[in-house]
């Protein structure tokens, strides 16, 4: 069974290299793939979930998403996707983003406060 792509085919090869090398994936683990709704994180996810088929071990994965509380955050993109998928997901609803409209300048993005 092939990937659906060269490129899905290369970040699978490049993956399965760093998961051999540092021992990262046991049999019967739980693996937690935070998702923010970006492109890299959605990436990981799918390929983890290739990689969870075709394995020679058994693992699972969960999706878990950080709703930071900002008023037009689309979680329920990241709901429905999971959900779409099959994939087990999680979203922890926080008023972090409450917080840091006190801490942040009028025209700061939050961005550059979480990355820290």
């Amino acid at each position: 069974m092939g990937y659906a792509t060269p490129l899905e085919a290369r970040i699978a090869k490049k993956t399965t290299k760093a998961i051999i090398d540092y021992a990262l994936i046991e049999e019967g683990d739980r693996v937690m793939v935070g998702v923010s709704g970006g492109k890299d994180s959605w990436a990981l996810l799918k390929i983890l979930d290739e990689l969870r088929q075709r394995a020679p071990i058994s693992f699972s994965l969960i999706a878990v998403n950080v709703d930071s509380g900002y008023k037009d955050y689309r979680h329920d993109v990241i709901a429905r996707t999971c959900e779409a998928r099959g994939w087990e997901y999680r979203i922890e609803h926080t008023s972090t983003g409450e917080q840091m409209d006190d801490i942040l300048d009028a025209n700061a993005t939050p961005c550059s406060l979480c990355a820290r």
